[in-house]
């Protein structure tokens, strides 16, 4: 019931209200008579709602005398989720354009309340701009990603110019699974993401004629989205959707107008973000560190909780991960209720607690169990990312089809397998892969630091992803490189490459060190004199046979899934016209495939189709790498964009008897390129036109001098290898100490 203004007043005591609520400390006497002029003041009876959890919130409330209880209830069920005593603030909320009650509110007691609407509030703050701060103070405190918010987007929407912030901001919760906008839409509005995570998405392809969906980016709390479209007026360039629970603030293309118009001058801070963060996203799409991760069991539990604590010490040491069991649920919440059904009331008190953690932790590890389905469907909802975890001995049965068929599209799902320390080689991953159906693999060995820490990076958004490119004999710099990086102590956590680059990657994923794999360039090219097996030219001038069994002796049968360092080569498939990105099956088929160049030496089959160098379509395959490595890439070009010259005398191309003439004694050489040049240059070429066409986004470019090396100069590769390792050295000298590939 309503109380009188006296009633009112003397329960209301100033000094005791700013000493006790931190949003009102701020506040003169002058703002907070004014308040309490413009609030209408309640008083409840014990057991009377304040208001029902998915009511239309338009309202806050403060709390003068008395407790009131923070209820979800359905039916005769009901979980509390706090107490609040006076003096107190509840229903902040209500501030917001749109939002409704997240929770029910009841007195516990007798209490006398102060009940002021939105508009009524933000018509004060216009008056007294402490009373503002204090509103953004209070939602902040209700919603702690707000704190996130990028400055300037939500601290200049009101000054006395503006409309209120009720009238301009709406307040938007998407479930998992829920498009915010799709590619096509108007651009009528940009969102800025309180909690939760959005997936940007290309419904018809990342490249021309790529079928099907491919991720973009994502965004995270604190980030915006949809401002491109604002700014330009054009239609929605990619489709965004709800990738898990989201809350977002969504800004209207009136309200953002209407801002501009009255007061331009206070949205430059606005339009300065908007535009560095459309600069930031016109590059590669990379994926993020990982704020909650959920580490199932297929059968052992003592080995995800073990890997979860590894993992929490290791990704973000000393600044609050934390793992979160079914055991601890049922301590916060009462016995049970972290195995309860997801349409029960005690899974609103779970989804709660989960979200606070969530808000309160730079990581969080939900850790399943064998047996709790209900549990181990909450850890998949919550995810960022799912690390399903066995032992080789294991069986893969785990966590039900259904189950990973209901998540797969909207997060992640890896497999780790623990292998025994010093054992053999892994294998059969294929077979684990095709049984649960997961996106990618990792391998870790008992008590091995290096395997650890590698998943770690990934899982905190610092991989280090190291590409190799093509360029024939001048990519036997790559093994100097390596060895560089090794002295600096910059780790590989993925590799790719193309061409000789897939060589290289394919070596050092292997485990093999650089001086390893300069004998095995050694074996390939020099000792099987691969550049010298003429054979009869109806597919192609050379016979691979040697180079084919020195790779074969290299590497035997280990398939790409096995790899312990992730691995991927690019080539071309002639049959589709397309570039192929190789990340499983035969490690020599893939090799084989991404250096068999044109005319030179015999293509690759396989099912039907034919594959040939890679460098022909993606020499330098920094993109391919983007899209799986979360974190600095490392890009090795051996392709210098050099001329190819030939004597200016030459009217027509001189014939074959002339250039076999002139190589006789006394005979002035003629300088004009033969064969297997002219081959490799047009690979060559169709790199360097790819690689002018679009920038080469990575965070550290290597470029050795070596443009006095031909691509068939296999003869030279101890000094080719040289040349590599002082340039790189050089460069990873002259790096700040902060480089990301230089960080811990």
């Amino acid at each position: 019931m309503n109380i009188s203004q006296g009633t009112l007043e003397g329960n209301l005591e100033p000094s005791r209200l700013s000493g006790s609520v931190p949003e009102l400390r701020g506040l003169g006497a002058e703002a907070l008579e004014a308040l309490v002029a413009a609030a209408a003041g309640r008083r409840l009876e014990p057991g009377e709602l304040l208001f029902r959890i998915g009511e239309p919130a338009g309202s806050l409330f403060l709390l003068l005398d008395g407790a009131l209880d923070v209820v979800v209830s359905a039916g005769e069920e009901e979980v509390r989720l706090a107490e609040l005593a006076s003096p107190a603030m509840v229903g902040e909320l209500g501030l917001l354009r749109a939002a409704v009650r997240s929770a029910t509110v009841r007195a516990r007691e007798a209490c006398v309340v102060l009940e002021l609407t939105a508009p009524d509030f933000w018509a004060l703050a216009r008056r007294y701009p402490e009373l503002r701060e204090a509103g953004f103070a209070m939602l902040r405190r209700r919603l702690p990603a707000l704190v996130r918010v990028p400055d300037g987007l939500l601290g200049e929407l009101e000054t006395d110019a503006q409309a209120p912030t009720g009238s301009t901001l709406a307040w938007i919760r998407l479930r998992r699974g829920e498009v915010l906008f799709r590619s096509g839409d108007p651009g009528d509005a940009l969102y800025v993401l309180l909690s939760g995570r959005l997936q940007v998405v290309a419904e018809e392809g990342w490249e021309p004629g790529t079928p099907g969906e491919v991720a973009l980016g994502e965004v995270t709390p604190g980030e915006s989205v949809g401002e491109m479209a604002l700014l330009t007026g054009n239609p929605r360039s990619a489709t965004v959707r709800a990738q898990r629970d989201s809350d977002l603030l969504g800004l209207s293309r009136e309200g953002f107008d209407r801002l501009l118009e009255r007061e331009p001058r206070a949205l430059l801070p606005t339009i300065r973000g908007l535009a560095t963060r459309l600069l930031e996203r016109s590059g590669r799409p990379r994926r993020r560190s990982v704020p909650c991760l959920a580490v199932v069991p297929l059968e052992d539990d003592a080995l995800a909780l073990e890997l979860a604590t590894a993992l929490a010490a290791r990704s973000f040491p000393g600044e609050g991960a934390r793992i979160l069991t079914a055991a601890a649920a049922d301590a916060a919440l009462g016995p049970g209720v972290a195995d309860s059904p997801r349409d029960g009331l005690k899974a609103v008190a779970l989804d709660w607690w989960l979200e606070e953690a969530q808000r309160t932790s730079r990581l969080t590890i939900a850790v399943g169990e064998t047996g709790k389905p209900a549990w181990n469907e909450r850890c998949f909802q919550h995810a960022d990312r799912v690390l399903l975890v066995a032992r080789p001995s294991n069986s893969a049965r785990g966590p039900s089809r259904d189950l990973l068929e209901r998540h797969r599209r909207y997060v992640p799902v890896d497999l780790v397998l623990v292998h025994p320390r010093g054992g053999p080689r892994p294998s059969g991953t294929a077979r684990w892969r095709e049984a649960l159906g997961v996106e990618f693999q990792h391998h870790l060995r008992d008590g091995d630091a290096p395997s650890l820490d590698r998943l770690a990076r990934f899982v905190s958004g610092r991989s280090v992803g190291l590409v190799l490119g093509g360029g024939g004999a001048k990519g036997f710099a790559h093994a100097g490189v390596l060895r560089a990086l090794q002295e600096r102590g910059v780790p590989i956590d993925f590799v790719g490459g193309t061409s000789i680059g897939s060589l290289a990657a394919a070596t050092c994923a292997f485990g093999l060190g650089p001086e390893e794999m300069r004998e095995v360039f050694r074996r390939i090219f020099v000792a099987t004199r691969s550049d010298r097996r003429l054979t009869v030219p109806v597919v192609s001038f050379l016979s691979s046979a040697g180079s084919d069994r020195a790779l074969d002796e290299t590497f035997g049968s280990v398939q790409i899934e096995d790899l312990e360092i992730p691995f991927f080569c690019v080539s071309t498939n002639l049959s589709t016209a397309r570039a192929h990105v190789h990340r499983e099956g035969s490690l020599c088929r893939a090799v084989r495939s991404s250096s068999s160049i044109p005319g030179l030496v015999p293509p690759v089959t396989w099912k039907g189709e034919i594959f040939v160098d890679g460098g022909l379509v993606d020499n330098l395959p920094v993109g391919a790498m983007s899209r799986y490595c979360p974190g600095p890439l490392i890009a090795v070009d051996v392709t210098p964009d050099r001329q190819m010259r030939v004597d200016e005398n030459f009217l027509a191309t001189p014939g074959p008897v002339e250039l076999l003439a002139s190589r006789l004694p006394g005979r002035r050489k003629l300088r004009f390129p033969g064969l297997p040049i002219l081959l490799g240059r047009s690979i060559e070429t169709a790199g360097l036109v790819l690689a002018r066409s679009r920038p080469l986004d990575a965070d550290l470019v290597l470029r050795p001098p070596i443009s006095r090396f031909g691509m068939t100069d296999v003869y030279r590769l101890d000094e080719i290898v040289e040349v590599g390792y002082h340039h790189a050295r050089e460069a990873l000298e002259t790096l700040p100490a902060d480089f990301p590939c230089c960080q811990p």
